[in-house]
């Protein structure tokens, strides 16, 4: 590796001209302070020298701001040997490179907008979660392309986009009134809506071929009254705010019954139906009585569970238990959320069994530990702020938690129990102990 050349410019050579970074007043304060009392300590990059005799800055705002302030002659730089722009693909340093590595906009497009006539118009393509395609324009008339019918005096209402540079989220309100044909009550309340993809199309309505994406999006959680809904229409850089991937915590964290999971909940032992004989409309529920295949409807067994209406407005539709509070005639099933419609004695429903995801539970009740996906060992921040002691008399003593015995034949053993069946468990699905 070769080592990195300073070189000693005039200041009056480097131009700074044309960078989208603005500087900011403080940061250059604190540099003012710092190089005016310890010098600079870390060179400037600049382009090589450009045929009006002067380097593009590359890299160093802040601190070339502080110099000129400062009021110093000359500084140290490193002369950056090929095109302006940084390594690993990142963006071009100067104005008019960095154009290069947006956004390609076709010429015939680029020849309306700099016209200043009025051929274009947006198109926007909302694609629901049950894989359902709506078109919308702002135009006066319906536009069709690509398979999709854009309609328009839609009551589908977009406002002014907020757009961002760098990882920020780029935002946009979208209003809208319910129309029997395209936007549905049912749907939006059904949450059809919510995260819908949005690509929105920059089109020549004169001529539909003359075309560009403009932008992609996907639509928040709706609120929704009785004649009409709002939303925020968030940027793709919003799946960058979303947790990925796994976490180290002391639950499961695989979805009940997916491929993760293993369990089968279709399994009779894990199911439930019963009939409403009262409720509050939208979230208590007092079923007649809770039946389950296996015979038993203890306290709790279905908190966290899953209800789906099988009758009524709601027939279809899923919601979570978010609380299962007595047994036999004096059940009592809290959802998490009010249902879209209201529920009418009699509606009928099925019900599934929940998860609290703790390795006892997953142990003793499904028989399915090998499958736990927590860390179940990890301690608790309590713990970590203890103080070791080799001498305490909980363990905490520094060694590890979890070690094999010297003596294999002492070594803990993990036993567990026929699902559903046995101990505390088996009095619940009525099995042998």
């Amino acid at each position: 590796m070769s080592a990195i050349e300073i070189h000693r410019i005039p200041v009056s050579e480097i131009a700074a001209n044309g960078r989208l970074r603005k500087v900011d007043p403080l940061k250059v304060s604190g540099f003012v302070n710092d190089i005016g009392k310890r010098g600079l300590k870390t060179p400037l990059t600049v382009s090589q020298l450009l045929a009006n005799g002067t380097h593009r800055l590359i890299c160093g705002g802040h601190r070339f701001e502080a110099i000129r302030q400062l009021g110093l002659s000359e500084v140290d730089v490193v002369i950056h040997t090929g095109n302006c722009a940084r390594k690993n693909g990142r963006y071009p340093f100067h104005l008019s490179q960095r154009a290069e590595a947006m956004r390609v906009i076709p010429a015939t497009i680029q020849a309306a907008l700099d016209s200043g006539g009025t051929m274009l118009c947006h198109c926007w393509q909302v694609t629901l979660s049950d894989g359902t395609v709506l078109g919308f324009t702002n135009h006066d008339r319906q536009l069709d392309f690509d398979g999709v019918s854009y309609e328009p005096q839609s009551g589908f209402t977009p406002s002014e986009v907020e757009l961002a540079l760098g990882l920020a989220i780029s935002t946009q309100e979208v209003e809208g009134l319910l129309d029997s044909t395209r936007i549905k009550d049912s749907d939006l309340r059904a949450g059809l809506w919510d995260n819908a993809a949005v690509t929105v199309h920059l089109v020549d309505w004169s001529q539909i071929a003359n075309r560009m994406v403009w932008r992609k999006a996907s639509i928040g959680q709706v609120v929704h009254g009785s004649l009409g809904f709002g939303a925020e229409m968030r940027g793709l850089a919003h799946e960058l705010n979303q947790a990925k991937g796994r976490f180290y915590k002391p639950t499961c964290d695989a979805e009940f019954g997916d491929s993760r999971c293993t369990l089968d909940l279709s399994d009779d032992r894990y199911k439930a139906f019963g009939t409403i004989a009262s409720s509050d409309g939208s979230l208590h529920l007092y079923p007649t009585d809770l039946v389950t295949l296996a015979g038993n409807d203890t306290e709790g067994l279905f908190s966290r569970g899953k209800l789906t209406f099988t009758s009524g407005a709601n027939a279809g539709l899923p919601f979570d238990i978010k609380m299962h509070i007595g047994s036999g005639a004096g059940v009592h099933l809290i959802l998490a959320d009010a249902t879209p419609y209201d529920i009418v004695d009699g509606d009928s429903f099925s019900a599934k069994i929940g998860c609290d995801k703790r390795a006892d539970s997953c142990q003793q009740l499904f028989n399915n530990f090998l499958n736990f996906r927590g860390f179940n060992r990890i301690p608790g921040n309590d713990r970590m702020m203890l103080q070791i002691d080799p001498d305490d008399e909980y363990g905490n003593d520094g060694s590890s938690l979890f070690s094999e015995p010297d003596d294999a034949a002492s070594a803990e053993t993990v036993v567990n129990p026929s699902p559903l069946t046995g101990g505390f468990f088996g009095d619940i699905f009525g099995g042998d102990e």
